[in-house]
């Protein structure tokens, strides 16, 4: 097709550590590590290179030969001595359970474990465990392995008794990915929770042992929330914590509740726009630790002298507060003080205007009150009307004063100047940092990758523009016409019937997925479609598509492996797109290897050892490689884009994690014309996914207006959608909330690196 090109998309390089000379590796672990160092970041042991030693010279130096001294047995090993009884076994039996939880200066579930070892993640769980009682707040920068940490001290507490209910509570879009990395790293089987009927009744006797994931949304509804809280948990850890930053909402009053011995709560970015947030987070993790609410805002927080207490149409200011605030708050006693007559209460002046004001009030006052004045002044600008001014003159047998009201109103829709805005970093800038890094020191560890020496290989992503074929876009074009002529219909259906719409409406929304994979995953749509219902057209549709024997994207993969024929990890939805895939790719000569859910567990490991070994190419559905080391594959191939970017991005996470050392390439196919090409233009141009770090695309569709799921945003669009050109006016607007989503999101990664530099010694 002389339409299709190759796009390299330009990706900014992320901030690597600083050096300030060469890497060479670690002759105990082989990692790289700085050769000014003195241990190496990732064992911990010893650096025997001396500072200012060349990479070149590292051949030349010649290790000691290992030495294993074998000491000769007692004289009595083999003396007959009788075994020992009972009461003896259960003693000694006893005193190594004693031992073992004696103290965390070393880990016992390292063998047990199935991780590499970086000694900052060891160092954050021996924290965790020896310094903090088992609570903390992991807050490491996004890609180091948060989650890593939090399985080791949960491993540890398993392995030395001390947790046997285990709680985890973590964003919806998580749970499965959550289950995925228990099992495989920590040979830990967690129960997702999705139905009530998991749950034992609230009134039963708790478990002995449980491992439990659920969703936020999920646990804090009302009838999740009372079975849950009321069992005790051993250990809970949350994910994502900084959705607790605010005290008032529902997940905060749910998390606060359940009893727990230990707590992790884990959030790259605990503050967003103030302390009190981390206040909120620290208060669950230990109760009183920072004092009371009022204590901190009064002794931490420095809040500006300009800033305004703000109401939302009605704006009160008393220039002399502490003048008869018994009067101002109690109405009934202010109407019985103005019925007294004029001796006790006399207005003064009563106008809209602020200089006609001053002119009569100003001279009769005591003093000027400048600060009030100044700040009526502020907000005349900032959109707010004068409703009334009023002066007062209160009189008693005793005394004399002058006070003064100001109502202000502020106008619908008013847009405040932007500078007039209290800049809200001023409420991140403690007013004692050495004592509030000491007090997080207690409870909080984070990690950096310029303190840690972590670097991620570089990444390179491109989109494969296509052109479908005159057969392929006729079907595409006509099956999508109907699909939206079906959506309209469901619609219109009357409320009864809107279930069985519900369901008929959710195999339209497949098959419009599977119109974008290949012809043969539309066959296999339209054949279910056939089945229910009776209509000539979905016949036709059926016979083109089982007319096409070739997609074009299977033609373009094909390109693509010629022309970079290194190892190749591709992941299609559908199985009848990857049975076409593999047909094409093994009659042009390629060694493949399927990957999916109906393999045993046998299977998957003789596939993935498979690819590792022979195999250039793996063909893998949605649950690919999910638990297995794929590092030794570089490049990856998105043959069909899935609506929810979260896949996307578990996808990349299976080659470019910890452990990569090569550059990792990342091809999209994208057919124009189609839906998948609208979505990748958004994830490539608007969020530009392919350079975040693994994590952080989270953080940014956290933040989507509404808290709704990018994938609801989409179908949304698409159902509401007539026509081709409305759909692209909704992808517009969609456009604008992602685009403020992405700029919410990096001022919340700004205040959080300034908060640590503020606090300096907080990390780890």
């Amino acid at each position: 097709m002389t339409n299709d090109q190759l796009e390299w998309l330009p990706l900014s390089v992320p901030p690597q550590p600083k050096e300030t000379q060469s890497e060479f590796f670690c002759p105990h672990c082989n990692k790289a590590a700085p050769v000014n160092a003195d241990t190496c970041p990732h064992c911990g042991r010893p650096l025997i290179l001396a500072a200012g030693l060349t990479e070149e010279a590292l051949p030349e130096i010649a290790l000691l030969e290992r030495q294993l001294d074998i000491a000769p047995p007692p004289e009595d090993w083999f003396s007959g001595r009788g075994l020992d009884t009972p009461a003896m076994y259960d003693l000694r039996l006893q005193a190594e359970r004693l031992y073992v939880t004696g103290g965390f200066e070393r880990l016992i579930c390292l063998d047990d474990i199935n991780i590499d070892h970086y000694q900052y993640q060891l160092e954050a769980a021996q924290r965790a465990l020896r310094d903090m009682g088992g609570r903390a707040l992991l807050a490491d920068e996004v890609g180091l392995g948060k989650t890593i940490e939090a399985g080791i001290v949960m491993k540890e507490l398993i392995e030395r008794g001390l947790a046997q209910t285990v709680l985890i509570i973590v964003p919806a879009s998580l749970t499965w990915q959550w289950q995925e990395e228990m099992a495989a790293k920590f040979y830990e089987d967690f129960l997702v929770l999705e139905k009530l009927s998991q749950l034992s009744a609230p009134n039963s006797l708790p478990p002995k042992a449980c491992r439990w994931i659920i969703s936020y949304s999920r646990a804090r509804s009302s009838a999740w929330a009372e079975r849950l809280l009321a069992f005790e948990y051993d250990l809970l850890i949350v994910d994502e914590a900084h959705k607790l930053k605010n005290h008032r909402s529902k997940s905060y009053r749910f998390v606060d509740q359940i009893r727990k011995r230990y707590v992790l709560m884990l959030s790259a970015t605990p503050v967003h726009n103030n302390l009190l947030e981390l206040y909120n987070l620290i208060t669950i993790l230990r109760p009183g630790h920072l004092g009371t609410r009022r204590a901190f805002a009064r002794d931490f927080i420095a809040t500006p002298t300009a800033l305004v207490k703000r109401r939302a149409y009605r704006r009160t200011i008393y220039s002399r507060p502490s003048v008869h605030a018994y009067l101002r708050k109690n109405r009934q006693a202010r109407q019985e003080y103005r019925q007294k007559g004029d001796e006790a209460f006399r207005i003064v002046a009563r106008t809209e205007s602020l200089d006609e004001f001053l002119a009569v009030f100003l001279p009769k006052a005591d003093a000027q009150p400048k600060a009030a004045i100044e700040e009526i002044r502020s907000l005349m600008p900032e959109g707010y009307d004068v409703v009334e001014f009023e002066g007062v003159e209160w009189r008693s047998w005793y005394r004399r004063r002058i006070d003064f009201v100001c109502r202000l109103r502020l106008r619908p829709k008013a847009k405040r100047p932007e500078p007039s805005r209290p800049d809200p970093r001023r409420r991140l800038r403690p007013q004692n940092p050495a004592l509030v890094r000491a007090l997080l020191r207690e409870v909080m560890i984070r990690n950096r990758r310029s303190s840690v020496g972590v670097r991620f290989p570089p990444r390179e992503a491109a989109i494969y523009h296509l052109t479908l074929s005159p057969p392929e876009r006729k079907l595409y074009n006509d099956v999508t016409a109907y699909i939206r002529e079906e959506l309209r219909n469901v619609q219109q259906l009357p409320s009864g019937k809107r279930p069985a719409g519900g369901v008929l409406q959710l195999r339209l929304m497949t098959l419009q997925k599977q119109l974008a994979s290949s012809p043969q995953a539309a066959v296999q749509g339209l054949e279910k479609l056939t089945a229910g219902q009776n209509d000539d057209r979905l016949n036709d549709y059926l016979a083109l598509a089982r007319s096409i024997e070739q997609g074009r994207k299977v033609k373009a993969v094909q390109t693509i492996l010629e022309q970079y024929p290194h190892k190749t990890l591709i992941f299609t939805d559908y199985l009848a797109s990857m049975r076409a895939l593999n047909a094409t790719l093994t009659a042009s000569g390629f060694e493949t290897t399927l990957f999916h859910g109906g393999l045993s567990a046998y299977e998957r490991i003789e596939a993935v050892r498979e690819f590792r070994n022979s195999a250039q190419v793996m063909i893998s559905l949605r649950s690919g490689g999910e638990g297995h080391n794929l590092q030794f594959c570089r490049q990856m191939i998105n043959f069909d884009l899935p609506w929810n970017p979260m896949i996307i991005e578990q996808r990349i996470g299976r080659i470019h994690r910890l452990g990569q050392k090569r550059k990792v390439r990342i091809f999209n196919l994208s057919v124009a014309n189609t839906i998948e090409a609208y979505i990748l233009e958004l994830l490539a141009n608007k969020i530009r996914m392919f350079e975040l770090v693994i994590g952080e695309l989270d953080l940014i569709l956290g933040e989507l207006a509404g808290q709704r799921s990018f994938e609801s945003y989409l179908q949304e669009a698409w159902v509401g959608s007539q026509s081709e050109a409305e759909l692209l006016q909704k992808i517009v607007e969609l456009e604008k909330i992602i685009t403020g989503a992405r700029a919410t999101y990096t001022q919340i990664r700004s205040t959080s690196d300034e908060l640590s530099d503020i606090l300096g010694g907080a990390e780890s």
